[in-house]
């Protein structure tokens, strides 16, 4: 499906459109808002109930910190990322010395490079990971995020992934790291663990409120961040219930992976318990 992109769009601060007794817009989704929906698997029913549990105010979130994190050095951390996902998801030792050979970095701050990190396959069949790594929790979290997704676009090499499926893995890849750094190092994990929190004001309060912005006006076009809330929730869903197979499925499936892994019956199975999910 050709989703059309928004070539420059600021987080949508609407208000919510008007919610009926059952939890239904009512005012009418556009074809593109229903396309996206039908695309990732999800319906417009369910979007609107999980949006209801998104905060109204980004005074929920902690700010980022300014405390610089342990591994400051970019080479320690991302062998440290590397380490830490390719154990959690590769099953045998040939399959992480696969993978980690097949992702290439490129971590220095540049002017001559884009500013957003990004992961992106090419064409001798391996992953760049760019980012400007400057030792702080956030640039840490955004390595993870990365790594993860070069981690699934080498698993499932065979077509287009769908966008909230290549976010979700990207956030179970923050929460693989974030995760172990608390079971072993309490200090430098809280970093981490407030950057996260943070960083839910724009993956989840301004995702969410674009979607709410935009469903049902005629003139808004496709934009990414759509993707972001229900992924995040997702990803934090999966990982509370504790199912490695259900997390490696994640990774290891391509344009299939709607009917093997259908993240709206995940989420449907926690919308209710999501009031309480404070990351």
């Amino acid at each position: 499906m050709a989703l059309r992109r928004r070539r420059s769009a600021q987080p949508g601060l609407a208000p919510r459109a008007d919610i009926g007794e059952r939890g239904v817009s009512m005012q009418h989704d556009t074809s593109i808002f229903r396309e996206w929906c039908q695309f990732n698997g999800i319906t417009p029913d369910f979007v609107t109930r999980l949006n209801a549990h998104s905060p109204m105010s980004d005074l929920s979130y902690p700010m980022l910190p300014t405390t610089p994190f342990v591994l400051s050095q970019a080479n320690a951390a991302k062998e440290n990322v590397l380490r830490l996902l390719t154990t959690s998801l590769e099953r045998n030792t040939g399959e992480r010395a696969k993978t980690v050979n097949r992702i290439h970095f490129d971590l220095a701050p540049r002017a001559d490079k884009p500013e957003r990190p990004f992961a992106t396959a090419t064409m001798d069949g391996t992953v760049l990971v760019s980012l400007h790594y400057h030792g702080r929790p956030q640039d840490f979290l955004a390595l993870a995020h990365e790594t993860a997704h070069a981690v699934q676009l080498l698993h499932a090499p065979e077509g287009l992934i769908p966008p909230i499926y290549r976010e979700t893995a990207a956030f179970l890849g923050e929460l693989i790291v974030l995760n172990w750094w608390k079971a072993h190092y309490s200090a430098n994990a809280e970093l981490l663990r407030s950057a996260h929190a943070a960083e839910n004001r724009h993956y989840i309060f301004e995702s969410s409120k674009l979607i709410d912005s935009n469903r049902c006006d005629c003139s808004a076009s496709y934009d990414y961040r759509w993707n972001y809330a229900p992924s995040r929730l997702a990803a934090e869903a999966i990982w509370k219930s504790g199912n490695k197979e259900t997390i490696q499925a994640v990774f290891d499936t391509g344009p299939s992976l709607v009917s093997k892994l259908p993240l709206c019956g995940i989420l449907d199975q926690h919308v209710r318990k999501l009031d309480a999910l404070r990351f």
